[in-house]
């Protein structure tokens, strides 16, 4: 069987540079069955093996790593509008860099200011944690984030994924915190 699997796989790799021609392919039940069971007792890589018990010597860290090791779509975005607006002042930290009470920000100030910002999607921040608790709100959800880092000295902004529709009014949430009188260092009607 896997003789037959290396050579289907060095055939397809050759004529079509496909690495992956099982992925995404439609099986009938049937079909899914004699796959299962021809994989009963398979044992797993020595690689794989080292790369999970890293993981777990790590506490868990080494695959927050591995697996937010860049920012996604809505993180760029919050990063270009930090960079423009407060240049050098805040840097991602959602790649696993940084680690505070078992939790992993976004954002943390590298001015010596003890600022962190966290870009809340609606879905991990709001809706998965409703599911088990019918009375949670986006408020408790984040008084719950700004009461994790308060003890530590740190300021919380959160920032729903919703608002980055409106970045002004992000500018302004940031600006209380750093105590700028509004609007004294940008120009709000630029594009942003």
């Amino acid at each position: 069987m896997q003789e037959k699997f290396e050579k289907k796989q060095k055939t397809m790799l050759e004529k079509y540079g496909i690495k992956g021609w099982w992925k995404n392919k439609k099986r009938t039940e049937l079909v899914k069955l004699k796959i299962s069971h021809s994989l009963t007792g398979y044992k797993q890589s020595t690689k794989h093996k080292e790369h999970l018990s890293y993981a777990k010597q790590k506490g868990g860290l080494a695959s927050i790593k591995s697996i937010y090791s860049k920012p996604n779509k809505s993180e760029k975005r919050l990063d270009i509008l930090l960079q423009k607006h407060f240049p050098n002042e805040y840097k991602f930290v959602g790649d696993g860099s940084f680690i505070l009470a078992g939790k992993n920000p976004d954002f943390i100030n590298c001015n010596g200011k003890k600022i962190i910002i966290e870009l809340f999607g609606n879905y991990h921040h709001f809706l998965l944690p409703l599911k088990t608790n019918p009375n949670f709100t986006k408020e408790q959800a984040e008084i719950d984030r700004i009461a994790i880092f308060k003890p530590y000295g740190f300021e919380t902004i959160i920032i729903w994924h919703n608002e980055l529709k409106e970045p002004d009014n992000i500018i302004k949430k940031i600006m209380e915190i750093h105590k700028f009188p509004c609007g004294s260092h940008l120009n709000l009607s630029e594009g942003t």
